[in-house]
């Protein structure tokens, strides 16, 4: 292996691989290190022995915008065998009621006499938005007013993150698709969104609506992680190399440059750049240098993917949804044969996000218990039985934004770019940026070419 590089990425998830491939195009010396052996982060695939495929939750690609960019990435998939969509079917659960026309949290669930105080409220809370908050209920209350976060943003956001939403940091709200709400005729909807402070908390009535105009993607067979083997192909063409399975020992730092680093393979590589996609608390514990306080690291929830072979076809024909009702443990659900429009020889694929704090000692989910949640949001008929079933863990896969977790990630950051000059923080070591979409745009617009 070549072992001086103009960069070294550590991370192979999304955030890295972007940035190794703006990089590795302009014909910079690039390498891309993982501690994992498989590339791709949560936008891989799994393919069980009986050799049936599940994602890593929910995954569609979607176009960007940007000529370039969009080219780099997804110039294969146009040519493919890859399914075209311009707009998802995407829903939610919450109140009992399984919402099919719009992922975003119907405030017509409430009964009725809470519904018109909570849309009087929702527009009177106009006069108190603020640029700043401290916590997140008091944002929730001066963006929603009292009665629909009290009774549809806080509880879905608790029984998401395990944290009162006052010990939150302000847009908590955002990482889980809580920022607007339904309410409202659709007529009066596209009225009142033409004034920004309302258009910030309502959305249209239907996956119609407000559509992007930008082309999703998603293969015709098989699963998600065919994008990242698409990536790794383009970035080995450029010329750059690829680490899995791989970590840092220890930085060699001269006035502030990491300019060394040891491997975990025993080779040393050296780099004019190092790029830091992964969390910071592990490149912290590198850094020669005393603190006043040790580097804690910071605090996730864990996911349970359950992934379900069921023998009856789903009775709605969302593609994805998320379930908001603390009475169900489940999140998001992806169903597999609504979006690839047909099942497999068992049965229906679908793949179940379930949240737990991190290390927690409650049960592994069963297939039997989600597929029962499942019937009773409305999803698979009564009669359905689970052919196959498979659950993974997944550790530290989601932050839980508390005021504290927020202050310790900015002395996190702080602490990096003071003593590292030559670094550069994109994805999950930043921290601040959680949709895939805006990571890949921070890196194409901010990464060093």
């Amino acid at each position: 292996m070549n072992n001086s590089f103009d960069d070294v990425i550590v991370g192979a998830g999304i955030a890295g691989i972007v940035a190794g491939l703006v990089k590795a195009k302009q014909g910079r010396r690039v390498l891309l290190v993982d501690s994992a052996h498989v590339a791709g982060g949560l936008m891989k695939s799994m393919h069980t022995e009986e050799g049936y495929v599940f994602d890593y939750g929910t995954h569609l690609l979607s176009e960007l915008a940007i000529e370039e960019l969009d080219d780099l990435l997804f110039s294969e998939v146009r040519k493919g065998d890859w399914l075209q969509f311009d707009y998802l079917k995407s829903g939610h659960y919450i109140k009992g009621v399984l919402g099919e026309k719009s992922p975003v949290v119907d405030a017509g669930t409430m009964d009725l006499a809470n519904y018109y105080k909570g849309l009087y409220e929702l527009v009177e809370t106009v006069s108190q938005r603020s640029s700043s908050y401290g916590n997140l209920i008091e944002q929730l209350n001066c963006t929603f007013g009292s009665t629909i976060t009290n009774q549809l943003i806080a509880p879905a956001v608790e029984k998401l993150f395990y944290e009162p939403a006052s010990n939150l940091a302000p847009d908590s709200h955002l990482l889980f698709g809580l920022a607007r709400v339904q309410g409202f005729s659709a007529e009066s909807v596209r009225i009142l969104k033409q004034f920004e402070p309302l258009n910030e908390a309502l959305a249209f009535r239907s996956h119609h609506e407000g559509k992007t105009g930008q082309t999703r993607f998603y293969p015709s067979t098989g699963g998600i992680g065919q994008w990242v083997n698409i990536l790794l192909e383009k970035l080995s063409g450029f010329g750059a190399q690829v680490l899995l399975g791989t970590q840092i020992e220890s930085l060699g730092v001269e006035n502030g440059i990491v300019n060394e680093l040891t491997l975990s393979n025993g080779e040393q590589v050296q780099c004019n750049s190092l790029t830091w996609t992964v969390p910071l608390f592990g490149l912290l514990r590198l850094l020669p240098i005393e603190l006043a306080k040790p580097i804690e690291p910071l605090k996730f929830l864990d996911s349970y993917l359950v992934h379900l072979i069921v023998d009856r076809a789903p009775i709605t024909d969302l593609h994805y949804y998320c379930n908001y009702d603390p009475a169900f443990s489940h999140f998001r659900t992806t169903l597999y044969s609504n979006m690839q429009s047909k099942g497999d020889e068992l049965g229906y694929r679908a793949t179940v996000e379930v949240f737990r704090p991190n290390d927690s000692d409650s049960s592994k989910p069963t297939g039997d218990s989600i597929l029962k949640e499942l019937i009773d949001c409305g999803v698979f008929p009564s009669n359905s039985k689970v052919v196959y079933e498979k659950a993974e863990l997944l550790k530290n896969s989601f932050p839980i934004p508390t005021i504290n977790f927020r202050k310790m990630q900015s002395d996190q950051l702080y602490i990096a770019k003071k003593y590292i000059k030559n670094i550069e923080l994109f994805g999950k070591a930043r921290g601040d940026i959680f949709f895939m979409n805006d990571v890949i745009v921070d890196v194409y617009e901010n990464a060093t070419r």
